[in-house]
């Protein structure tokens, strides 16, 4: 199974498509693991190079409130995590489901979008002006 594209992505290739294998047959639970970990991975120097200015300042302040998130009172070190490509989602982190894709092939798209009223455990995401969270490279 391959999941080709986000909806409403903006990029016209979607860069990091996600396969999902399993010689038994693909269950719910692989799907979700797939995309997990696809979406956990660093970006890359080249990737976030592609970004605009815009895109990079939200892509910046997701990487923080996510961070901050997972401090829970304790002291942050910034060689712990940097710029992931779940950031790139902004506030899309909701899986909102999956639908073949037109363009056929067999391949997929990812609907996603932001908590719902009931979902929601932080104020709305407002990007910082000047933070900068670190990247791996």
């Amino acid at each position: 199974m391959l999941i080709s594209a986000v909806a409403d992505d903006p990029f016209p290739v979607f860069p990091w498509p996600v396969l999902v294998r399993n010689p038994r047959g693909v269950l719910c639970i692989d799907v979700f693991r797939a995309i997990h970990k696809n979406f956990q991975a660093y970006l890359t120097k080249e990737e976030v190079s592609k970004f605009s200015t815009f895109k990079l300042r939200m892509v910046e302040g997701a990487c923080n409130q996510r961070r901050e998130s997972r401090l829970m009172g304790r002291e942050w070190n910034d060689d712990e995590d940097g710029l992931r490509r779940v950031d790139y989602l902004v506030d899309r982190v909701m899986f909102r489901g999956l639908e073949p894709s037109k363009l056929g092939g067999g391949s997929w798209v990812l609907h996603i979008g932001p908590p719902g009223p009931e979902e929601q455990f932080n104020a709305p995401y407002i990007p910082p002006p000047l933070e900068r969270c670190p990247t791996p490279f």
